[in-house]
C-alpha cells in the first residue's frame, strides 16, 4: 500500500460508535498528498493489545465495521476481547505516525447492567465509576491511569462475581 498521504495539522482523528458484536470505525481525519502522485483511498489502521495486534485496511473518511471477535487479544478472561487498544497508523511516506488509545468495554457494561438488574446500586455506581476513569484516561492518551483503572475494573467485576 502506498503511503503518499498525510494527515493535516497533525490531528489522527476518528469515532468509535459501539454495538452488540461489532464497532463503527468511521475516519474523520483530515487527509492531503505529500505527491503529485493520485491519493490512496485507504489506509492501514493498526489496532494493539499489549503484545498482540490486527491490521485492518480502512477507507478514509468513511466508516468501516469492525467485530470485537477480529481484535487482538491478550488474555483468555470471559471479557476477553475488553481492554485499552492503541489504535496505531504510520502514513506520509512513514514519516507521519500517530497513536490514540480507546477503551472498549462491551462486556463490562453487559456486567454493569446486571448490577443494575439485581438493583445492587451500590455496586453499580463503583463499577461505572471505574468505567468512566478507564474511558476517560483512555481518551486523554494516558495509558498508564486507564491501565491502572482496567485492572481495578476487572478484578471488582470479578470479586463481584458478575458474568459478562
Amino acid at each position: 500500500m502506498n503511503q503518499h498521504s498525510c494527515i493535516q495539522d497533525q490531528e489522527f482523528n476518528f469515532v468509535i460508535d459501539h454495538r452488540d458484536d461489532y464497532f463503527i470505525y468511521t475516519d474523520r481525519s483530515s487527509w492531503i498528498s505529500s505527491t503529485k502522485l493520485a491519493p490512496e483511498s485507504t489506509y492501514e489502521l493498526e489496532i494493539i493489545n499489549g503484545t498482540k495486534s490486527n491490521k485492518f485496511t480502512v477507507p478514509k473518511n468513511l466508516s468501516t465495521i469492525i467485530k470485537y471477535t477480529e481484535l487482538p487479544v491478550n488474555c483468555d478472561l470471559p471479557c476477553n476481547f475488553d481492554g485499552v487498544y492503541t489504535f496505531k497508523v504510520v502514513t506520509c511516506q512513514n514519516t507521519q505516525e500517530f497513536e490514540r488509545y480507546e477503551a472498549i468495554l462491551e462486556n463490562v457494561l453487559c456486567a454493569y447492567d446486571q448490577l443494575i438488574y439485581k438493583d445492587d446500586w451500590e455496586n453499580a455506581k463503583l463499577i461505572m465509576k471505574y468505567i468512566e476513569y478507564v474511558k476517560s484516561y483512555s481518551r486523554r492518551n494516558m495509558l498508564e491511569y486507564s491501565s491502572k483503572y482496567y485492572e481495578l475494573l476487572m478484578k471488582t467485576i470479578k470479586k463481584l462475581n458478575c458474568n459478562c
